[in-house]
């Protein structure tokens, strides 16, 4: 805590009104664990059910936004007063509204996790007025004419990659959706594709397939030509 400056410590509070409910006793004795324990014992041996790229992903935020500060922290002192001076730290020291958000995340998904473990009551991080507020993103779009021009640029290239743009020119789904489809999810009687698996590029090298990220992301596209024909072929 001394290298933050003016960040003062969490205040303690006391066994009567730790979130555990915990009374005094020798059965209070039970070691509370910090939020390091519960994201390197939890999330780092890969005990829960997360794609290896998205656990790189917290890895990093955690070991360059969140460890300095929190890590040492027992869970039963996280409280919202300290995550709003969290957050005010990060925004002092030139964080962006992005990394803020990744790093609350992250803190809210381990705080959720120790809340199902029944080490917490409840969980400080939900709710509105830590994290940045979400800022309503402007997706430009390219114009028909845009598009044909770009398929029509498409003509001299490798097949394969032609089918590629096109199907995600027609269909509009993600390139990640599209790195992971296979033959099995196509069906040419019905003239339909499912989306159900995302490629993502793992840190190092490598490409991981699994689930899309939620159940609204798996779906079913109409498979219409010239995709359908391309795929034919």
């Amino acid at each position: 805590w001394m290298q933050f400056g003016s960040i003062p410590p969490p205040r303690r509070r006391s066994r009567e009104s730790s979130p555990v409910g915990r009374s005094p006793g020798p059965s209070s004795e039970r070691k509370i664990p910090s939020f390091s324990m519960i994201f390197e014992e939890r999330y780092l041996k890969k005990e829960l059910n997360i794609k290896a790229a998205t656990l790189q992903g917290y890895q990093i935020v955690y070991r360059k936004h969140v460890k300095d500060y929190l890590g040492n922290v027992k869970l039963e002192d996280i409280d919202r007063d300290l995550l709003q001076r969290y957050q005010k730290w990060m925004s002092e020291n030139g964080r962006s509204d992005s990394v803020r958000k990744a790093a609350h995340k992250l803190v809210r998904l381990v705080l959720n996790q120790a809340k199902y473990d029944k080490i917490i009551h409840d969980n400080p991080a939900l709710g509105k007025g830590i994290a940045p507020k979400d800022t309503v993103k402007i997706v430009k779009a390219l114009r028909e004419e845009e598009i044909s021009a770009f398929l029509d640029l498409m003509d001299t290239e490798d097949f394969k990659w032609r089918c590629l743009v096109y199907l995600l020119a027609y269909s509009g789904i993600r390139r990640s959706e599209a790195c992971a489809l296979a033959w099995k999810d196509v069906d040419f009687a019905g003239n339909r594709f499912y989306v159900v698996q995302s490629a993502s590029k793992v840190i190092g090298g490598g490409v991981e397939v699994g689930y899309t990220k939620t159940n609204m992301s798996t779906r079913d596209e109409p498979l219409t030509e010239p995709v359908r024909g391309m795929l034919w072929e």
